[in-house]
């Protein structure tokens, strides 16, 4: 029966099989699935999946519910299937299963078109799936995994209509608009791809005006299918721009360093954005630089040019303009498996591919099973622009501290009891400390007080109070409280805190929990903040 099953499984995916494309599509399909329900978060993982989850349920980019540009498409998907399971968490985690399984499947078609070898292209597939960096942003609400989605659709399409001269350029056009409306910033990595396919489509098609005029149109409505209603949920047009051009100001205010003055800064964000390209792609980055400097990393022109298009926007960017976390590589991370795919494929003395290939995937779920920085001593050759560590432990860990610290608080009356968190400050290790949980406990605990605080001195004195659906900025170090208020609970790292008396109650991983009796003081200075009671 073993063998009969093995003869089996060998027919339904030997190349003379008509049906082998469906019955993979299937196992890739299954697999994707598996993986990602194993480890998918119970809760919601960062900053940014609190805002997508808020947004849902008030989509506000004023009040960065989600923060701007707004991301239409993407949070009004999970909106919809949230109406029918009832947890925006999950909600947008099966939105990113979904989206997940499209660009495996796109994955496997692109690796047949460029290898012609069926075997290779499924393994090809299983390296895609067992990506850190795909596997780990697949397992939790955040938006980076359209990136790496899009990206593939946008190289497979311009690859149909440039090498094999397909005739759906208008296809690409209404692509490009929907993608963007998923997530805003495809147009900046991606525009220049989309016009040089448009170039080479136009090049060799008849009624020039026509394909122009047609194509323009399908643009311009796909883009106001999401730009309408967004503008309008934003309080006009002005008012969307405004916002976006403000969000965009602060994200790259930190890191542009497009100036002579701070080359060292300009090298230092190069050299990030380096070390994260070959630590996305990880062992295959190997095989890409001994395969580059052998000069047998080579590819058919137009799909040179091509990579180059996709390439090139993203790596730009991410050197000289914005580099915030580790996610924004997934607009490339595609390509990298591509090519350290194609490293290994082209070099003709290795003997066994489809086993160093095997083996390449058993390292990457090793990888993502086990925190990446454990494998090396040396910290510094990481990369140091994630605030998170791409691994199934962090993911794991991550949920153990917020059910941990929900379950302590909430064993405090929400009438008399006021809870504070740090943003900026110097008692806050910035990026161990990255779950900012005025915003995390304000949805899971929204009927407590939140006092979200900032002490960098760098910027006036501010704070957020947050209180059922209620969110309000105050650029003020006095701070009023309700007069019944006689517990105060402090969210914060590990530092310490006598100076304040406060009292240390509980550790869940990076973060602490100190408590404060004030039911006999009118009022308590914390951090350059006074708290006074009103009577």
């Amino acid at each position: 029966m073993i063998k009969k099953g093995l003869n089996y499984t060998k027919n339904l995916f030997s190349e003379k099989n008509k049906n082998n494309k469906y019955a993979t599509y299937l196992v890739l399909i299954i697999t994707t699935i598996f993986t990602r329900v194993l480890f998918a978060t119970k809760y919601l993982f960062e900053w940014d999946s609190v805002q997508l989850a808020l947004g849902m349920k008030n989509f506000s980019i004023i009040n960065h519910q989600p923060h701007p540009p707004g991301y239409f498409f993407y949070v009004y998907s999970g909106k919809f299937l949230n109406n029918i399971i009832g947890n925006a968490n999950y909600s947008l985690i099966i939105i990113n299963i979904i989206f997940t399984i499209i660009a495996t499947i796109l994955f496997y078609n692109i690796a047949l078109k460029i290898f012609k070898d069926q075997k290779l292209s499924i393994l090809s597939a299983i390296i895609f799936i067992t990506n850190p960096f795909i596997w780990f942003h697949g397992e939790f609400v955040n938006i980076y995994i359209i990136d790496a989605l899009f990206a593939l659709i946008y190289f497979y399409l311009s690859y149909l209509i440039i090498k094999e001269n397909k005739k759906i350029f208008p296809l690409f056009s209404f692509l490009f608009g929907i993608g963007i409306g998923f997530r805003q910033s495809l147009v900046i990595f991606f525009a220049p791809l989309y016009i040089f396919t448009a170039y080479y489509y136009l090049k060799r098609e008849k009624h020039y005006f026509y394909n122009i005029l047609s194509n323009t149109i399908i643009l311009i409505l796909t883009t106001l299918s999401w730009l309408i209603p967004t503008a309008y949920l934003s309080g006009g047009l002005k008012e969307f721009f405004e916002i976006t051009k403000g969000q965009y100001s602060v994200s790259t205010t930190a890191t542009a360093f497009i100036s002579l003055s701070k080359i060292q800064s300009t090298l230092r964000q190069t050299g990030n954005t380096i070390k994260l390209f070959f630590y996305s792609g990880g062992i295959l980055s190997i095989f890409i630089i001994y395969s580059f400097l052998k000069g047998k990393l080579k590819f058919h022109k137009k799909i040179k040019s091509i990579f180059w298009f996709w390439f090139l926007p993203s790596f730009l960017f991410y050197s000289l303009i914005h580099l915030g976390k580790a996610g924004y590589i997934m607009t490339i991370t595609p390509l990298i498996l591509i090519l350290g795919i194609a490293a290994i494929y082209k070099i003709k003395s290795i003997k066994h591919k489809y086993l160093i290939i095997s083996i390449v995937i058993l390292f990457q779920t090793i990888c993502f099973l086990f925190n990446m920085e454990n494998l090396i001593s040396n910290k510094k050759i990481l990369i140091n622009v994630s605030p998170y560590n791409i691994s199934a432990a962090n993911l794991k860990n991550n949920d153990y501290r917020i059910e941990q610290i929900i379950k302590n608080l909430q064993q405090y009356n929400p009438e008399d009891t006021i809870i504070i968190t740090e943003g900026d400050s110097p008692y806050i290790k910035q990026r161990t400390n990255f779950i900012k949980n005025g915003r995390h406990l304000n949805y899971y605990l929204p009927e407590y007080s939140m006092y979200y605080i900032f002490n960098d001195k760098s910027r006036p004195t501010r704070y957020y109070k947050y209180q059922n659906d209620d969110m309000r900025l105050l650029y003020q170090s006095y701070i009023p409280i309700d007069n019944e208020i006689e517990n105060v609970l402090l969210v914060t790292d590990d530092y310490n805190y006598e100076k304040y008396k406060f009292q240390y109650i509980s550790h869940y991983i990076d973060e602490k929990i100190f408590y404060k009796d004030i039911s006999n003081q009118d009022a308590f200075e914390y951090i350059g903040y006074n708290f006074v009671k009103q009577y």
